[in-house]
């Protein structure tokens, strides 16, 4: 069945080496499905309230679906339709930029001692130690984020191929004024980040292995749910539109720690489906 080919793909051929067994086949399995599950849906809470209380970025996200997604075939090609929908994966990376389930990844490292060099000074750190480092403030940075770096802003993420944002250096191509507001989605194209300032899924060879499958499933989302509908926050009684767009992306921003971070209360913010042309 199924695992038992993982059983097989797994096993070190020709090396000598053990492979894994069938348990730690089964371990990996649960750790994948489980942290791809919560991660996922904690980040998609997240970003449904911000895109409610900020009708102006969903209606740019739509604009894209609208324009790259000209059909309802249910069968589309992801090599077709996912490079083109830059504006849905941003806000995917401007959510985890700001609110990340995990909010510190532990590294270590190793048996030997590890040299780190920074600002031209190395400093080496002892051998089994443990490394945490500090994500909410590489995330927002204004060196790497612009001066408007603790605002939720997915359209810091989108360059356009009509600016001249390929030709400047890194440090002046700071995402909070490279996108050209007359550009279409398919001009547009993905920031990159400078090496070490974003790492929602880590990096290097122990990267998140659901890295690329959480950006697509994310994406996938967000065409299939605003492709024809809206969402739009239900004011509380007495309540303006205004007041209630503001009381919703507070909530995101009361977030705890319970075993991942997450909103708090998200129940006394109701959201509403509005179907739209």
């Amino acid at each position: 069945m199924a695992s038992d080919e993982m059983i097989e793909l797994t096993g070190d051929k020709g090396t000598g080496g053990r492979g894994l067994t069938q348990d730690e086949v089964y371990g990996n399995i649960f750790v994948y499905n489980f942290a791809g599950h919560d991660t996922m849906a904690i980040t998609m809470n997240w970003a449904l309230y911000l895109l409610a209380a900020n009708p102006g970025v969903q209606e740019w996200l739509r604009e894209e679906i609208r324009t790259v997604v000209i059909n309802d075939d249910t069968q589309s090609k992801y090599q077709e339709y996912y490079p083109k929908l830059n504006r849905c994966l941003a806000v995917l990376l401007e959510t985890l930029r700001l609110l990340n389930p995990l909010i510190g990844i532990a590294k270590s490292t190793g048996v030997e001692p590890q040299p780190l060099t920074l600002n031209g000074k190395t400093v080496v750190i002892p051998s089994n130690t443990r490394v945490i480092p500090n994500i909410n403030a590489m995330h927002s940075h204004p060196k790497y984020w612009g001066s408007d770096a603790l605002i939720w802003r997915p359209n810091r993420w989108i360059l356009s191929k009509k600016s001249d944002s390929e030709t400047r250096t890194q440090e002046e191509n700071l995402p909070n004024d490279s996108i050209n507001p007359n550009s279409t989605p398919e001009e547009e194209f993905i920031f990159s980040p400078q090496k070490g300032t974003y790492v929602p899924w880590s990096e290097g060879a122990r990267a998140c292995p659901g890295k690329k499958f959480g950006q697509v499933e994310f994406v996938a989302t967000m065409v299939s749910l605003f492709k024809k509908h809206r969402i739009e926050v239900v004011p509380g009684k007495g309540e303006s539109i205004e007041e209630a767009r503001k009381r919703a992306e507070k909530s995101v921003w009361d977030s705890e720690i319970v075993l991942l971070l997450q909103m708090k209360k998200p129940e006394l913010v109701g959201v509403k489906w509005v179907e739209v042309e």
